[in-house]
């Protein structure tokens, strides 16, 4: 788990960074925080830390459901209304699937269905802007979504 967390919490970061060139708005601070959060977590298990564990969990639950819905302004003005709609939708997903796991006996299921919906939110917008930067056909200077 601590190598899965590091791994998340130096690969969010640098994702952000190129959120950050592609879409305007602070999506990108709300998805580096996430990464240095869950560094966090892995700094502080469960068993040795549970306090700070909880306050890096909670603060990387709540930032990572914040990216999706503070990048959707930016595809609406961009005139992506898809990539609108579905950063709203995966975002208020997520939410209420976390928000469902502090009330969940197991924690279980819908904490890791609200982790997977936000991070499929990450991977198909990184792949998004991977493809139309590698694409010859797509001008520099347009948005990759």
């Amino acid at each position: 788990m601590t190598a899965g967390f590091l791994a998340f919490g130096i690969g969010v970061p640098l994702y952000a960074q190129a959120l950050r060139r592609a879409v305007p708005g602070p999506s990108w601070i709300t998805a580096t925080a996430t990464g240095l959060a869950i560094i966090g977590v892995a700094a502080a298990p469960l068993g040795r830390a549970d306090r700070a564990h909880y306050v890096f969990a909670t603060a990387g639950y709540l930032t990572l459901i914040a990216t999706p819905l503070l990048a959707a302004p930016a595809f609406h003005r961009r005139g992506n209304t898809n990539w609108a709609r579905w950063s709203v939708l995966c975002g208020v997903a997520s939410g209420l699937a976390l928000a469902a796991s502090t009330i969940d006996r197991g924690h279980g299921f819908s904490q890791r269905l609200g982790l997977t919906i936000a991070d499929a939110w990450i991977i198909a917008t990184a792949w998004s802007m991977q493809r139309r930067r590698t694409d010859p056909r797509d001008a520099e200077d347009r948005c990759p979504f």
